[in-house]
């Protein structure tokens, strides 16, 4: 836009021809028409808030939508606000939207939908992850001191444990939960440790290269695990053993799976989203030019929601072709989708927008529970992760030739109207 004022204000020295504004006009709606297509994602509602969003979820019909931003907010589905009330920094609401979860500085509560406070636990120290299954019967939480702590829906203190490695305890940095809360799987910078219903310790993984871990995610019947590390994907068997190693070539900042694995999502502070079939083989990869804040993805994965931090919203498919997408001026810090793919929630750094994507959208899957995982009778063994020289990529390493092409994103920040406006400013003044 810059360059545009600077040629409208030379216009009365170095006047440009007609047919050279109308070629320019042309070029830039042009590239509007092009775009639009893009950009279809409907905003039903959208409301300011007056605090920083540090986290948010939306319940399976998209009916409500809890919201971490200083205090828990809860919104219907016309965006009025049901209550707001109690500090937390992490939220999630169940599936059935009956009931929300959130930690704070020092406990977890529960809370029924209509803001009754059903119980609160204390925890030793600020909590850094929450992870609940989708009918909350379990809760699973990570502080910063390194504690994790499992909790029944009663409030019930199922177990608590601690992530004590060689070179002493780290922050939890992420946590996850099978859906029939058999076990959990905690990430620290430093391992990955799988528990079981009472905490009690499965198997953890030390690394090198793996680590600075970032996060975690817990197939539904806990026979898999996938670990992001700073640049690298592990997948891990329930015994611990590494199935296949993934590199996103460049820093991975969001993880998203479905409840079998079978389909994995990674965001990259470079802008890509890059989706990897059970496998480790990819699938697609899409980008969008500045760094994935956060990514949440349809129950079947066939929908896959992305948020970046140029502020854009971009619903894919499983394949990484982009469906819809919307522009929302802001930094977005997070999205929530619901299981058909059809409604989704994003906030940026004020603000937060219920968006209805186009398209057609396919009934929610039913998954059928599988069978509980036993508890093992026996401890298992420790297994070290085969190292690397490298713990980090070459700044300007690209994806290797087994990468499909990536398909480009981009908002163009013009609008019909500003190209007939520009085409009037540009036509010189007959004389």
């Amino acid at each position: 836009m810059s360059g545009s004022l600077r040629a409208g204000r030379m216009r009365h020295t170095m006047p440009i021809g007609g047919s050279r504004a109308l070629f320019i006009a042309i070029t830039c709606s042009l590239m509007v028409l092009s775009a639009a297509h893009a950009t279809g994602a409907e905003i039903l509602w959208n409301r300011t808030l007056t605090q920083d969003v540090t986290d948010l979820s939306i319940s399976e019909d998209g009916e409500d939508t809890a919201v971490a931003a200083e205090w828990i907010q809860l919104f219907d589905s016309g965006g009025n606000v049901l209550w707001r009330q109690w500090v937390a920094r992490r939220v999630l609401i169940s599936g059935d939207g009956r009931y929300v979860a959130a930690g704070s500085y020092g406990s977890v509560r529960l809370v029924d939908v209509r803001g009754k406070n059903l119980w609160e636990r204390e925890i030793d120290g600020e909590i850094s992850a929450l992870a609940t299954t989708s009918d909350m019967s379990r809760l699973a939480a990570g502080t910063l001191t390194g504690s994790v702590y499992i909790f029944s829906n009663s409030g019930e203190l199922l177990g608590k444990n601690t992530t004590n490695t060689v070179g002493g305890t780290a922050p939890v940095r992420d946590i996850a939960i099978s859906d029939d809360g058999a076990c959990t799987a905690a990430i620290t910078s430093r391992a990955v440790f799988l528990l079981n219903r009472t905490s009690y310790p499965l198997w953890e993984r030390l690394n090198e290269t793996l680590f600075d871990g970032k996060y975690v995610s817990i197939s539904r019947s806990c026979d898999l695990v996938a670990a992001a590390g700073k640049y690298e994907l592990y997948r891990l068997h329930s015994g611990g053993e590494t199935l296949w190693r993934y590199s996103a070539n460049g820093e991975i900042t969001a993880l998203a799976t479905i409840y079998n694995h079978s389909l994995v999502a990674l965001g990259t502070r470079d802008g890509r989203v890059i989706l990897l079939d059970g496998s480790g083989s990819v699938r697609g990869i899409y980008a969008t030019g500045r760094m994935i804040s956060r990514l949440s993805i349809s129950r079947n994965g066939d929908r896959i929601l992305a948020s970046s931090l140029n502020g854009g919203v971009y619903l894919l498919d499983s394949d990484a072709v982009l469906l819809d997408s919307a522009e929302l001026g802001r930094m977005v810090r997070a999205v929530a989708l619901i299981p058909s793919g059809e409604k989704g929630v994003a906030a940026t750094v004020d603000g937060l927008f219920f968006l209805r994507f186009s398209g057609s959208f396919p009934a929610a899957m039913t998954v059928t529970p599988g069978p509980p995982t036993p508890s093992p009778t026996r401890s298992i063994p420790t297994i070290q992760i085969v190292t690397t020289a490298e713990t980090s990529p070459p700044e300007e390493s690209g994806p290797s030739e087994t990468i499909p092409p990536v398909t480009r994103a981009g908002f163009w920040p013009l609008s019909l109207p500003f190209a007939i406006v520009l085409a009037i400013i540009l036509l010189p003044a007959r004389r």
